[in-house]
């Protein structure tokens, strides 16, 4: 086999073994509809704890709207399985709805404790969060957005 010829099978093979790892992560984008525009942040510890000792999370939704709009948001807060079982765990959800009268950004922010679903198995909990939303425009709501994944980010437990 010449050089050439090996070279491009061991790009082949490496590219066989890393794309998965690429797709099974989610990837962070803001989304633009009907005059807003909606962006989840990646979570993080907030630099605060429990009286028990456990961490507190951010999960931050970046919101920018016009004038004269009214979204309503769906957040659902997931810790990342990339295992055998695969089934991401959800750990909560929240919606919240806000009129802007004047065009203006906002950043909604929910925060939670850092679950431990792995036990002593793994001692990172690996956070993102889905969004969606809806605009509400002359008094009509615009249809729901697909969901929107955050960067995954490991914390420590």
């Amino acid at each position: 086999m010449n050089k050439s010829k090996a070279v491009v099978r061991a790009l082949v093979l490496a590219a066989a073994l890393v794309l998965p790892l690429g797709l099974a992560m989610p990837a962070q984008a803001a989304t633009t509809r009907d005059g807003c525009t909606v962006d989840p942040q990646t979570p993080f510890h907030n630099g605060t704890f429990t009286a028990g000792g456990d961490k507190w999370i951010d999960y931050d939704v970046e919101v920018d709207c016009n004038a004269g709009r009214t979204i309503e948001i769906e957040m659902q807060r997931w810790e990342a399985d990339n295992g055998l079982n695969g089934a991401d765990d959800l750990i909560g959800t929240s919606s919240t709805t806000r009129t802007f009268n004047t065009t203006s950004g906002w950043t909604w922010t929910i925060t939670g404790v850092l679950p431990d679903n792995d036990g002593g198995l793994d001692q990172y909990s690996e956070m993102y969060q889905r969004v969606r939303f809806r605009v509400n425009s002359n008094g009509v709501y615009g249809s729901w957005t697909a969901w929107e994944d955050s960067n995954v980010r490991s914390i420590h437990v």
